[in-house]
Formats: structure tokens, C-alpha cells, sequence
């Protein structure tokens, strides 16, 4: 249990939010199956969510920091914000 709880200190989540435009359709923004975002996930290292119940829909890109291989999670965000731009 200490164990868990000394790992859950050691990680934190970076996070962006990036607004859709109106005239984007979000299944093509996304693509069949995830074909068009989930290359510049795993290329990124990142999570990228969409959320489409608001207005206007949003793209959420997510790192959790402090993981192997994470040392620089802003610019791993950043990487992805432009590839989706």
C-alpha cells in the first residue's frame, strides 16, 4: 500500500485543451477507427481524446509526467498540437 501510494506522488498529468472548429466534422477528424489521431498518439507518447458533448467540441491531449521515457511532456504536447493543427 506505502508503494502505491510513493508512485501515485512520483506521476502527475499534463494536460492541453485545444477547441474544434465548427465547420470540422469530427469523424473525419478523427477518422475510421482512429486511423487519423492515433498515429500522432503513439508517435507523441500522448493521449488524445476528443470531447464532442461541448460547445464547441474539444481535442484533450494528455501526458502523465514523470514516467520512463516522458522527460519532456510539454513538448511532446506541443509535437502533437501541431500534427493535429
Amino acid at each position: 500500500m506505502e508503494n502505491q501510494m510513493q508512485n501515485s506522488i512520483r506521476y502527475s498529468i499534463v494536460s492541453t485543451t485545444i477547441e474544434i472548429s465548427k465547420h470540422i466534422e469530427i469523424g473525419k477528424l478523427i477518422g475510421r477507427k482512429g486511423r487519423n489521431l492515433k498515429p500522432i498518439a503513439e508517435k507523441t507518447g500522448t493521449h488524445i481524446h476528443v470531447i464532442d458533448n461541448t460547445n464547441p467540441a474539444q481535442i484533450e491531449i494528455k501526458i502523465i509526467k514523470g514516467r520512463v521515457g516522458n522527460s519532456s511532456p510539454g513538448k511532446r504536447i506541443d509535437e502533437a498540437k501541431f500534427q493535429i493543427d
